[in-house]
């Protein structure tokens, strides 16, 4: 489906979630109720983790290269600044975003 329209996964997550967040989503028929909240973990556990997508380049940002002496590829941002500009530098919607991928991998463990 996001193939067809040419939109990300991820993206797609950014307008669900505050849908599934509100009040109006618990007059919903329980199916409907289902398959939307089927389709938010489908999207939050593997749809939005594709090559490329925005959810792997924001990944890509919070890593900053290492020197390449080590032989490591990259080294968590957090260790060059501090995490108050860390924070800055995630929208709110991926730091929603990346509670509910913990969530989720808490709920099957």
């Amino acid at each position: 489906m996001f193939k067809a329209v040419d939109l990300a996964a991820y993206d797609f997550w950014k307008t669900l979630e505050p849908f599934l967040s509100s009040c109006r989503i618990k007059s919903m028929p329980k199916k409907l109720r289902d398959y939307f909240f089927d389709l938010d973990v489908q999207i939050v556990t593997h749809l939005s983790w594709s090559k490329n997508s925005p959810v792997i380049k924001a990944v890509k940002m919070l890593l900053k290269p290492k020197d390449s002496d080590t032989g490591n590829d990259y080294e968590p941002l957090v260790n060059h600044i501090q995490k108050d500009e860390n924070e800055d530098k995630m929208s709110q919607s991926y730091k929603t975003f990346f509670n509910r991928v913990l969530r989720n991998a808490a709920a099957s463990i």
